[in-house]
């Protein structure tokens, strides 16, 4: 996956904050299973993509496959964090009750039958 010696200490931080740790560990680069749940495999490929410090993230119905105490801990723990790192996140999301927690700082963009209303 590309990970450097560098961003072993983040992966390690990251793998304990996406509840990853225990499940998967990173040696010499590389993870040694990707035999996981489909929302653990989300939580892996956010960690990836966080260590890959793209400007902008983009997650399309990211937790769809949360189980609900994660899917909790991610807008109400997670978002936040990485919202205050500077990253532009475009959330496609169905979870509205959630971003009505994040706040002013949130521009929310709302479709009906395709159109934005």
């Amino acid at each position: 996956y590309g990970i450097s010696d560098r961003d072993q200490q983040e992966a390690g931080h990251l793998l304990t904050e996406l509840e990853l740790r225990g499940k998967i560990r990173l040696g010499e680069g590389e993870f040694d299973t990707l035999d996981l749940s489909s929302g653990q495999r989300k939580r892996l490929a956010l960690l990836v993509a966080l260590l890959e410090r793209r400007p902008i993230l983009l997650l399309d119905e990211w937790t769809s496959n949360q189980d609900p105490e994660f899917r909790g801990k991610f807008y109400r723990d997670l978002l936040p964090v990485l919202r205050k790192s500077g990253l532009t996140i475009v959330l496609v999301t169905h979870d509205d009750r959630y971003l009505d927690e994040l706040g002013p700082a949130v521009r929310r963009l709302q479709m009906d039958e395709g159109r934005f209303v």
